[in-house]
């Protein structure tokens, strides 16, 4: 069953010299448990006793890229999608893997706009989809597979609802191009490339040999699941 860890539990780290609080009053009023911390020793300390479900680096607040804070923490808590706030004067823009950069100025609204994208809202339970040995709930974005609970982001989820509509069959890398992004892929694929890793991360127990999405080299994606398995999906009967 997916896991009882809480599904809406936010680290946030922010640093002494600017404080903002209505933008933590504004996430903890909306129903989810945030836990604040001041520098990136405690956020690892944090990490260390609790899995976050979201990740949030003020950086700004600490007159700082965020850089290396993103990678620290991404490698403490992978499964933990990361938003990074910047000033707004920043160029250019950190990477940030599996998240999303905002910049200053930010309303309280839009900040909860993208803390939805990854978490499910307080008054809505998790709407399962069951396909063999995983769980998939494409409203709010979260997958349950290996014995774990995972977010995804927007377009992470719809290339796995596409996989998962398409079981055991080879697909084109510009099929599902076309399929999640709505445009050929003119030859870049690097952003598929990258979803594709961050999916593998969610899946699989070991992405670099994976027992669901497997490369086929030259033509595509496989996306494996055994017959009994694909059979239970709600969507297979219209791909036969």
């Amino acid at each position: 069953m997916p896991s009882s860890e809480n599904p809406r539990f936010i680290l946030w780290l922010e640093g002494k010299r600017v404080r903002v609080p209505n933008l933590v009053s504004a996430v903890q009023d909306a129903g989810y448990t945030v836990v604040a911390v001041t520098n990136g020793r405690e956020a690892l300390q944090a990490v260390a006793e609790r899995s976050p479900a979201l990740t949030v680096i003020y950086a700004a607040s600490m007159g700082s890229s965020g850089s290396r804070l993103v990678r620290r923490l991404h490698e403490a808590a992978p499964d933990a999608p990361l938003v990074l706030i910047v000033d707004r004067h920043l160029q250019p823009l950190p990477q940030v893997p599996y998240g999303k950069v905002l910049r200053l100025p930010l309303s309280p609204k839009r900040l909860l706009r993208v803390v939805r994208r990854f978490l499910p809202p307080p008054d809505e339970a998790p709407q399962w989809q069951e396909y063999g040995p995983i769980r998939f709930d494409p409203v709010h974005h979260r997958v349950w597979c290996e014995g774990r609970e995972r977010s995804l982001t927007p377009k992470t989820a719809q290339l796995l609802a596409y996989f998962l509509q398409h079981p055991n069959r080879l697909i084109p890398r510009d099929e599902l191009f076309e399929a999640v992004w709505n445009m050929p892929s003119n030859n870049d694929l690097r952003t598929l490339e990258v979803h594709i890793c961050w999916l593998r991360k969610a899946l699989e127990k070991n992405p670099r040999r994976p027992r669901f999405l497997k490369t086929v080299r030259g033509q595509g994606y496989l996306f494996e699941l055994p017959s009994s398995d694909a059979s239970t999906s709600p969507s297979d009967s219209s791909d036969t």
